[in-house]
């Protein structure tokens, strides 16, 4: 399954384009709408990230998310102090890359790592990238409840982080309101809910993000604290070389 969500994004991860509805779309056309709605605005973003383990030990961070479309996103870390300058990029066709101080140098992430836990968070570096749903998964069950579209889908391809996903989407918003995901084994695996949505110009915001790790008991929450829009982004944000900075 190409790149998870988030969301972040985040968002998965966070972004809404301009939502539409119609009673006779398809699940391929919801999960395509879905895709559009996650990265349809240029966007600036602070986030606050809370790490809880299943001892109740909790760390908090902040992030600052560039996003633009064509699936360019930047993630640099502003704080705390021992992963503050820490860099993520990610570009079209699934190159992704982090930079770490202690390092002093960029480096690709290689494609066999891509599901594993970004920075020890619940998301992992295909999910922090963007995910995209649709064209990477066979629908196995589509129905409609409510103000709903409930959706399940298997991987496409064998080698996806996930086996099978099981979503909840609004109508309205075209936001996953949750995402069920299994692992290999067929195995609950995760749990990711999208809430306190609200509408800023033309674009639906889930502002708050929470990944569960059922099998771990642990869990990640990205809480937005600023949003603004920039139709003029550079591209020069998503470099390498700015990466560093």
């Amino acid at each position: 399954m190409k790149k998870i969500y988030i969301a972040i994004l985040l968002a998965g991860l966070l972004m809404a384009g301009t939502a539409g509805f119609s009673s006779a779309m398809t699940a391929d056309e919801v999960l395509d709408k879905m895709d559009q709605t996650m990265e349809h605005s240029n966007q600036v973003a602070v986030l606050s990230m809370t790490l809880t383990d299943k001892k109740g030990i909790v760390q908090n961070r902040e992030i600052k998310m560039f996003q633009k479309e064509g699936g360019k996103r930047l993630i640099k870390f502003l704080k705390p102090a021992d992963v503050k300058g820490t860099g993520f990029l990610s570009l079209p066709g699934d190159e992704m890359y982090i930079y770490m101080p202690a390092l002093g140098k960029v480096r690709r992430i290689a494609s066999h790592v891509k599901n594993q836990s970004f920075m020890g968070t619940d998301f992992s570096y295909d999910d922090m990238g963007g995910e995209q749903y649709s064209g990477s998964s066979k629908t196995t069950s589509f129905t409609e409840e409510g103000g709903k579209y409930l959706i399940e889908v298997t991987a496409a391809k064998k080698d996806a982080t996930y086996s099978r996903l099981k979503l909840i989407i609004d109508k309205n918003t075209f936001i996953a309101d949750k995402i069920e995901f299994f692992d290999k084994a067929g195995r609950p695996f995760k749990t990711m809910t999208n809430s306190n949505v609200e509408k800023i110009g033309d674009s639906w915001v889930s502002k708050e993000i929470k990944m569960v790790n059922v099998q771990e008991g642990h869990t990640t929450v990205l809480k937005m604290t600023d949003i603004s829009f920039d139709s003029e982004l550079s591209d020069d944000i998503f470099t390498q070389r700015n990466l560093q900075k």
